[in-house]
């Protein structure tokens, strides 16, 4: 096959495409001499031979020109195709235009089936990435709820805590009241005790009033360090006891309150020893007593008598 033929074939392909547009810009209600020349154009292009060789149209320019063209489009030279044809009366062009017919009916339909398929796997693409948008919308609303769970979780927990803690902040109260209104009917009964004690200070010793007078206020202040202590562990805070400077005066006081006490007791221990010997006896000033270690039963004798 020469060069010449393709040339001229390929020449053919082209004004075939020109042939197909004026199928097309003629309309569908075309006249009769617009579709006449058309019809002597597919005569020429088809019959005429060149070296005895006939034309032939190829199925690659037919795909390309069929996918241009709008649907609309194809319908209309499809349709003025066969009316082409109907008023043909030469059985080869005929034969030929009918190949033509048959061939981009197949075109078109293979394109069309091809359009849908892509409008199909558009919208199956579309459907999936609107299920993916849905399912993580699910996905994050499931986060969201189990948040909200472990909210509502905590926040239980947190309301638990507290009714806990109110009824166990209502307890201490009730205990600190109880507590302070016994420190107070402690300090008053102790103060009216006291003052009922020293109505007669005229007719008492001094040294039993001191002593009644110390331990007094030994138990007194003692018993206010104990409901103190109690008050501080029904509230569960160390206010004043934990202090090691409030212990050493604690210490303190109670010794400056204990040896005064201590001090006195001996005296008295003294003097009832003294009360209960038998060969105890007052001396005369102008010779005194003397004590002395003696194998008697008294330890102490007079001078006079020594």
């Amino acid at each position: 096959m020469s060069d010449g033929y393709l040339e001229w074939n390929e020449n053919r392909q082209n004004h075939l495409k020109s042939l197909l547009d004026e199928l097309i810009n003629a309309g569908v209600e075309s006249d009769e001499n617009g579709l006449d020349s058309v019809k002597d154009g597919f005569k020429s292009l088809y019959l005429e031979k060149y070296e005895g060789l006939n034309f032939r149209h190829k199925y690659s320019t037919l795909t390309e020109y069929v996918r241009k063209q709008r649907d609309e489009d194809l319908d209309v030279l499809m349709t003025n195709l066969r009316i082409v044809m109907k008023r043909c009366d030469d059985e080869a062009l005929i034969e030929k235009l009918l190949k033509l017919e048959d061939h981009l009916s197949l075109e078109i339909s293979r394109i069309a089936s091809y359009k849908q398929l892509e409008e199909s796997r558009n919208t199956a693409i579309e459907l999936k990435n609107g299920l993916d948008t849905v399912g993580s919308r699910i996905s994050k609303a499931d986060g969201d709820l189990n948040e909200i769970h472990e909210n509502i979780s905590k926040v239980t927990e947190d309301l638990e805590d507290i009714k806990s803690e109110s009824s166990k902040n209502n307890i201490r109260l009730v205990t600190v009241l109880g507590m302070f209104s016994a420190i107070v009917l402690t300090f008053t009964g102790g103060m009216a005790f006291l003052s009922g004690s020293l109505s007669g200070i005229q007719d008492v010793d001094v040294l039993k009033l001191t002593f009644f007078i110390l331990l007094c206020g030994f138990i007194l202040y003692n018993l206010i360090l104990l409901l103190l202590s109690v008050i501080e562990r029904a509230v569960g805070f160390d206010l004043v006891t934990s202090n090691r400077g409030y212990k050493w005066m604690v210490i303190i006081m109670n010794a400056m309150m204990l040896a005064p006490m201590a001090m006195i007791a001996l005296h008295w221990s003294r003097l009832l020893a003294f009360r209960k010997n038998p060969d105890f006896s007052r001396c005369d000033p102008a010779n005194p007593c003397t004590p002395r270690r003696a194998p008697a039963p008294s330890p102490w004798v007079c001078a006079s008598k020594a």
